[in-house]
């Protein structure tokens, strides 16, 4: 059962004995956080007057004030629980257990367990496949010899209907730099896709746009980044990656107009919003494909703030993601008529409009899935496969 936000961790109540036990995977987004089993009665958050936290078999003791987690690393609701994720020092590769109790004023103390997972991989493997599907070439990095590579910083941008605007600062390795160090090649005709540490290898399609089972089981073993609705068409292609401009997008914060279109859009992506933001050409920053180590992300209208400029904590992915994340801005919508709209929950699907008013008009596009994999831009990759022959699946 998935008990997380939008954004955060993957939390998931543990299966047994009906314990209060919870899992989740660090991520490079600053904070762990969970959904409780069962919502708390009104203003229990409000009145915690203390979280302890330590390791599981590191005491047979009741905890003590040295377990006592500083209020400034928590946040507590009555259905949720934050946590810094400096509170979990997980080696790459590896999964520790917490004990963990919440105590609030007239009502019994919690106690949790808690396990938390960091799968960051410890290699970046490229592999190249002929036109029969065979692997011809293979080149494994150590996760040092990218730290090596990755000094290349820039400015991107991604979006889509389920989430909005993102903008990131980012350091990392160019795609065509790294792929010139291994020795491959990557050119027109050609297509590559990016396996996902946490990518399902069973993965039960969808039709396009919807929830509805198709009936088709798609076997993953390769743990490519596959949404169930695009199991028909899940890798870049040479030209649509490489072959055509992608951009930074920086009309939001030198136009106040445009920035106001966004803010009104909120995270709907809108074909007008789309069509605003390429008003003003100047603001479009030309990018290159990269494959970032580190990185930091505004979503807009959430945070408003110019990503070039902002000043946090620059996410280190080696203590709080998974793997590599994969940035290549935003090109223009190539097809402005046919239109994904936001979630319809009734429905159960992202509706398609036609609007022939809209052909020729220049917009950003949506994103490889208007559904969300363009807004996440591939992260906990731990390795591309490039294909001779192409193919989009």
């Amino acid at each position: 059962m998935v008990i997380f936000g939008a954004f955060g961790v993957r939390g998931y109540a543990a299966e047994g004995e009906g314990s209060q036990q919870y899992e989740a995977v660090l991520k490079a987004r600053g904070t762990v956080f969970f959904r409780l089993k069962e919502p708390q009665k009104d203003g229990w958050g409000k009145n915690v007057t203390g979280l302890y936290l330590r390791e599981a078999g590191s005491s047979s003791e009741p905890f003590t004030e040295k377990d006592l987690v500083d209020k400034a690393k928590y946040k507590v609701t009555d259905v949720r629980v934050d946590l810094d994720s400096n509170l979990f020092p997980v080696k790459p590769g590896t999964e520790v257990n917490y004990e963990m109790r919440i105590e609030s004023k007239e009502a019994e103390p919690m106690e949790l367990l808690f396990k938390v997972k960091n799968l960051r991989p410890s290699t970046f493997t490229i592999r190249q496949f002929d036109k029969e599907g065979k692997v011809t070439r293979t080149k494994t990095y150590s996760y040092e010899e990218m730290e090596g590579l990755c000094k290349a910083e820039g400015h991107y941008s991604a979006g889509c209907v389920m989430h909005g605007l993102f903008s990131f600062r980012a350091q990392g390795v160019l795609l065509e730099d790294l792929l010139a160090d291994a020795g491959f090649e990557f050119k027109p005709g050609m297509s590559l896709a990016c396996r996902a540490v946490d990518a399902p290898e069973e993965i039960k399609a969808t039709e396009l746009f919807s929830s509805k089972p198709t009936g088709i089981v798609f076997k993953n073993p390769e743990k490519y980044w596959i949404k169930p609705r695009y199991t028909h068409s899940y890798k870049h292609t040479y030209e649509n990656l490489m072959g055509r401009e992608r951009y930074f997008l920086t009309p939001q914060w030198e136009d106040a107009e445009i920035g106001k279109t966004l803010k009104d859009d909120g995270i709907a992506f809108s074909f007008g919003a789309r069509e605003v933001l390429v008003s003003k050409p100047e603001y479009l920053k030309p990018v290159k494909p990269m494959i970032a180590i580190r990185y930091t992300e505004l979503q807009y209208p959430k945070n408003q703030e110019d990503i070039r400029t902002y000043k946090d904590e620059f996410y280190d992915l080696t203590a709080e993601e998974t793997a590599f994340r994969f940035l290549y801005g935003l090109g223009m919508d190539e097809d402005p008529v046919t239109n994904v709209l936001s979630r319809d929950q009734k429905l159960n699907l992202y509706p398609v409009a036609k609007n022939p008013e809209n052909e020729g008009k220049p917009a950003i596009e949506e994103g490889i899935d208007p559904c969300g994999t363009s807004g996440r831009q591939a992260m906990l990759v731990f390795g591309i496969d490039i294909f001779e022959d192409g193919s989009v699946n």
